[in-house]
């Protein structure tokens, strides 16, 4: 009998489970970046993050994006970026410093309960996080709740399984191993904002007005299958919580599997025949994602990721990102406690 799904102990969970990977993460930060990088730019610009903006980061993770807006927004402008693991942060504060970056505050906040300055951001960004939250309108509402009036909402989540095996393919896997149930509509996981028209609708009961979604090819690609398996067994933390009930020899059977005639190396992630020549054509087209699905071009990895507020999606993985404007009536629910405190790691301009 399978138990009824506990959304407090889901973000207990979920918090450990990206203390844990939050090295992994970082580590793999410069694969991350390429794979999103143009479903990032997308989605900044979605944003409308310029010189001078304050920008709210929600599930920030390791603070790629973070970087990239504080970048966009200049000495001018300020960015808090949030997350529900503290040891993510710590690499977030660690990669600004690093970049040279004074201008990037961290902060460790539940997605659901927005503890920032009402009305205090001309822009909130969530990059593949909003999924994940069990309470979505709880999330959205209290995003909505810290831009100013006109101020624009641009989120990065997974487009649908069947356009995305590079990831789905895994959690098929796995959910099967673990024996877990199938997604039920209404609770979080990595294609929970994916289906036709289910972003659009959260974002207009939330209250956000002027919503569209775009979706942005984002193939992953790496030198080998077998890189591309340790990227996601190392460094994915909603892989990590499903494989949790598992004892540790059931968890290599689980990488180990095979989802129909090839194993999840060589179905999930394709190696590029060249990498080289492959690197300096994307360096030449200027971008990362393109239009080519996996399965026509084999050397390409399929990435996962669509947006929420402005429009962004992956190839065999897709991006889709949906740019959202505030409208001027707040929503009737979900508001969230209003704090005056900065973040000791950085002040405001």
């Amino acid at each position: 009998m399978t138990s009824a799904f506990n959304p407090e102990q889901y973000k207990i969970t979920t918090r450990a489970q990206w203390e844990d990977a939050a090295e992994a993460w970082h580590r793999w930060g410069p694969v991350i970046e390429d794979w999103l990088a143009d479903a990032t730019e997308r989605m900044l610009d979605a944003a409308r993050v310029t010189g001078g903006s304050r920008v709210l980061d929600v599930a920030a993770g390791a603070g790629g994006q973070s970087i990239a807006a504080a970048r966009r927004a200049g000495a001018g402008g300020y960015v808090l970026a949030t997350d529900i693991s503290p040891t993510i942060l710590e690499y977030a504060s660690k990669a600004a410093s690093n970049a040279g970056l004074s201008t990037i505050a961290t902060q460790e906040l539940d997605g659901e309960r927005l503890d920032v300055e009402e009305g205090g951001f001309d822009a909130v960004i969530s990059r593949v996080g909003l999924i994940y939250f069990p309470d979505q309108q709880a999330a959205l509402s209290g995003m909505l709740r810290a831009l100013r009036p006109g101020g624009r909402l641009s989120a990065v989540v997974y487009s649908t399984a069947d356009r995305n095996g590079f990831f789905a393919i895994p959690v098929g896997i796995i959910r099967r191993r673990a024996q877990l149930p199938p997604p039920v509509a209404g609770q979080p996981g990595p294609f929970s904002l994916g289906a036709p028209g289910v972003v659009e609708a959260a974002l207009v009961a939330a209250g956000f007005r002027d919503v569209a979604v775009e979706t942005v090819p984002s193939p992953v690609r790496m030198a080998s299958s077998a890189d591309c398996v340790a990227f996601e067994r190392e460094s994915f933390g909603a892989l990590h919580q499903m494989l949790s009930g598992l004892s540790e020899s059931d968890r290599e059977d689980a990488w180990r599997d095979r989802p129909g005639p090839r194993p999840v190396a060589g179905r999930v992630c394709r190696p590029v025949r060249d990498a080289r020549r492959v690197r300096r054509s994307v360096m030449r087209n200027g971008s990362v994602g393109t239009a080519v699905r996996a399965p026509e071009l084999p050397s390409r990895l399929p990435r996962p990721v669509t947006l929420a507020i402005w429009r962004a999606a992956p190839t065999g993985s897709e991006i889709r990102s949906v740019p959202s404007t505030t409208s001027r009536a707040r929503p009737s629910g979900g508001s969230t406690s209003r704090s005056s405190e900065r973040p000791e790691s950085a002040s405001p301009p």
